[in-house]
């Protein structure tokens, strides 16, 4: 049961299910491919330090309806533009908390981070 087992939306890079997941070291949480450990698919979104969860509702604006995910974090974390409680899809946000997302492994040039 859990998190992992509720799919955010199909990789980009190999059609699998991501997946919200934590980090086996140093905390916080990264979407990843479910198919890691038997394809290889390298495919990685690392969210920013906090609290994360799936949210019940999915994107609107996105072809594919990723779910939304909800985030908290501490006061001063992040620029004041970005509440502390933060429920967004992390895959078409184009407000200043796309700068704290670091996407790895291949996919839509425009889902890596810039700078």
């Amino acid at each position: 049961g859990g998190t992992a087992d509720i799919p955010v939306k199909p990789c980009p890079s190999c059609g699998a299910n991501l997946v919200l997941r934590r980090k086996k070291t140093g905390g916080g949480s990264f979407i990843g491919c479910r198919s890691f450990a038997s394809q290889r698919c390298s495919y990685a979104m690392f969210l920013p330090s906090g609290q994360v969860k799936l949210s019940e509702q999915c994107c609107e604006s996105c072809a594919d309806h990723p779910r939304l995910l909800c985030f908290r974090f501490q006061p001063g974390q992040l620029p004041p533009s970005i509440p502390c409680t933060y429920t967004t899809c992390v895959f078409c946000d184009r407000t200043e908390f796309r700068n704290h997302l670091t996407v790895k492994g291949s996919g839509r040039p425009e889902e890596r981070r810039v700078g």
